[in-house]
């Protein structure tokens, strides 16, 4: 067949390219500022915009950060009740919950249940530090343990409270959310805040009047946040070399400018050291602000972690049986020396202290070694461990073998506390292995009827850890050392670590005001 001439026809236009496709493409791009200099933005990547919650929100954390450092820092006084935890500690929470909730109904953000519940928990730890700041001690012993909690609570509260977590629950991810939390998002997020900021500047410069102005505007804003940065360098000069300073004092009287007080200047340096403070704050908040919940990140991963079961059966149940052994042959070995607590005797050798402290953390780290291998085992095995009967018989062994370790531990302290008392460290390893006993009971209960055992397993050790500060371990301990005082077993009280605002040097009277107290 002879093929036709088409030079010169006009070519109907394709399928794939439709017709005035350009003025489509046109309507569709963004459209970018065309003043001098500007270049257009990367196609596909939208210009930035901040709304005015989240100028709201920078305006929050520059206050935020200023307060932290001038009145939760510099002002701690570690030796005297009612400075740190006291007062600010509770303006501060109350303007950092008040102000994120805020925050997030004018976002449109409704809270869940689970984000008062957060909420709720953080509100009783600082309640707890302030009143002990005013009533009790300084802060009491598990002071840093309080306030390592409340910080790590806050911004765990703010992903829950932005719909932010993983699996929108606490769940098996909450490992990650936490690392989100105190990491990624303010970190990641760290100069969102000029950002923002610089973005209503310029966005309130171009609805002033005046073509000049908009055109300087980068000018002024540049000098104006150079001013500070002067200052602070005149500032430091001045205090390296006193014959800078007797100069910059004279130039200052001779241009007779106003002699700034020296509250301004100590608020000004609050300001600039809690700058880093803000950012930090405002990376976390911003940034939960700026971001959508997506539900589908949650069934993703699990579906990704699903890929990771490659490890045999039997080489898991082998593994598992090595351990049981090796457990088994420890008990047989050392029966009389572990049980030995339980009976109220000490091995022959040993003192009470070093019965107690030998082996209680090796035997603690024992158990959180065989949770880590409950965890692998269901995890990486080709078979789900519930399907399996020889591995969930080996599970629910290692969560005996967990509960049997944690109460050896528990025993070796309870003879060691019934000899020489209570102490703080005491209280945190006994409250430790009942957090243990906790979660392998826990873990043994999964492996039997499944549920949320992750997010069981945070709530208890939540529930605990606010049981444990709540009862006020300190004038407990106080209470059972004067009994056993009084009962003859302790030879001495040390009352060092009380304050003396309850501990006078008045004999008899100090001994009536604390047992008044404590009966109250």
């Amino acid at each position: 067949m002879e093929n036709k001439p088409l030079e010169g026809r006009i070519c109907p236009p394709c399928s794939s390219a439709p017709q005035r496709a350009g003025e489509a493409l046109a309507k569709e791009a963004p459209p970018y500022d065309k003043g001098a200099g500007a270049a257009p933005p990367i196609q596909g990547q939208a210009p930035f915009t901040a709304t005015r919650i989240q100028g709201a929100g920078a305006a929050l954390t520059y206050l935020l950060g200023w307060f932290y450092i001038r009145w939760l820092l510099l002002n701690a006084d570690w030796g005297e009740p009612g400075r740190f935890g006291g007062w600010a500690l509770a303006v501060f929470c109350a303007a950092f919950f008040g102000g994120v909730e805020l925050l997030m109904r004018a976002a449109g953000q409704r809270a869940g249940g689970e984000s008062w519940a957060w909420m709720a928990f953080c509100g009783l730890l600082a309640a707890d530090i302030t009143a002990k700041s005013f009533l009790f001690w300084d802060s009491g012993s598990l002071f840093v343990w309080e306030l390592l909690a409340l910080h790590g609570a806050a911004a765990y509260w703010v992903l829950c409270r932005a719909g932010l977590l993983t699996e929108g629950a606490t769940g098996p991810f909450a490992a990650l959310d936490a690392l989100r939390a105190l990491v990624l998002y303010p970190f990641g997020r760290f100069f969102l805040r000029v950002r923002v900021v610089w973005y209503g500047l310029k966005k309130g410069a171009r609805r002033l009047r005046g073509h000049r102005f908009k055109k300087n505007t980068a000018f002024w804003v540049t000098l104006a946040a150079a001013l500070p940065l002067l200052l602070a360098a005149a500032a430091l000069l001045a205090g390296a070399d006193e014959g800078f300073d007797r100069l910059l004092n004279d130039l200052l009287h001779r241009l007779e400018l106003i002699a700034l007080p020296d509250w301004f200047w100590q608020n000004f340096w609050c300001f600039v050291l809690g700058l880093p403070v803000g950012a930090y704050l405002f990376g976390l908040i911003g940034g939960a602000l700026r971001e959508t919940p997506k539900p589908g990140s949650g069934p993703r991963l699990r579906r990704q972690a699903e890929a990771l079961r490659a490890a045999p059966e039997g080489a898991l149940c082998a593994a598992m049986g090595a351990f049981l052994a090796l457990y088994l042959l420890f008990f047989a070995l050392q029966a009389s020396y572990l049980l030995g607590g339980f009976a109220g005797r000490l091995p022959a050798g040993f003192t009470a202290a070093g019965y107690a402290r030998q082996g209680f953390f090796q035997l603690c780290a024992i158990v959180v070694l065989n949770f880590g291998l409950l965890v692998l085992a269901a995890k990486l095995t080709r078979r789900p461990l519930r399907q399996s009967p020889a591995l969930k018989a080996l599970s629910l062994c290692l969560c005996g073998a967990n509960l049997l370790f944690a109460a050896v531990s528990f025993s070796k302290l309870y003879l060691y506390i019934s000899r020489f008392g209570l102490t703080p460290k005491r209280v945190l390893s006994s409250w430790f292995a009942l957090v243990l006993a906790v979660l392998s009971v826990l873990a043994a209960l999964s492996i039997l009827r499944p549920f949320r055992a992750v997010r069981a397993g945070v709530l208890a050790f939540c529930g605990l850890f606010l049981l444990l500060c709540l009862c006020q371990p300190d004038l407990l301990i106080h209470k059972a050392n004067r009994q056993l005082y009084r009962a003859g077993v302790l030879q001495e009280l040390d009352e060092g670590f009380y304050h003396p605002k309850y501990i006078s040097t008045a004999g008899e009277e100090a001994e009536q005001a604390i047992d008044g107290r404590l009966e109250k």
